[in-house]
């Protein structure tokens, strides 16, 4: 009886320095000097354009852009991918900003408490790369802080250092 095996290509290599990882550094690298090189508002090309432009493949340049949308460097809008401000909030944070920090300045999170990221990024529809994102103007505005080390384990708790209303003590 003989036995037919069929073997299934895996995954493109992805070891440092070969293959997909590879590609995707490049094509990162390159797109982040080419939005670098752009004014805010501006919208990008589609990206099959991009990657002819740029000497790069177009699922290399897709990867990248969503790189460069989870930190904030550029949003989808209705007209196509346009770069950020490096100040600006990313339209989809807004939201997700205005709740946690009325969450926060009512009582509902209370000083010490960590965040429920993945709970909120179910709530606003966004990635947990996203949420971190957004979070990131909290932490600059010394709401939130993150530790890698805190009582519940990694993530974001609320800070002791925010105006209280009156009544809500930490």
């Amino acid at each position: 009886m003989t036995h037919l095996t069929t073997s299934t290509p895996g995954p493109a290599p992805s070891t440092p320095g070969g293959g997909t990882e590879r590609r995707y550094t490049v094509a990162l690298r390159k797109l982040r000097a080419y939005v670098h090189n752009r004014r805010p508002g501006e919208v990008l090309p589609k990206s099959n354009t991009l990657a002819e432009e740029l000497h790069l493949t177009a699922i290399g340049v897709k990867t990248a852009l969503r790189t460069l949308e989870a930190e904030g460097a550029v949003a989808a809008t209705p007209a196509g991918r346009a770069v950020l401000d490096p100040t600006q909030v990313h339209p989809h944070d807004v939201v997700l900003q205005l709740n946690v920090r009325d969450r926060i300045t009512t009582g509902h999170y209370r000083p010490g408490s960590a965040l429920p990221t993945g709970l909120l990024g179910h709530e606003h529809g966004l990635t947990s790369q996203e949420v971190t994102r957004a979070l990131r103007r909290l932490v600059a505005q010394q709401l939130v802080r993150h530790d890698p080390a805190g009582d519940h384990g990694p993530g974001y708790y609320v800070t002791s250092s925010v105006h209280w209303p009156d009544g809500v003590t930490g």
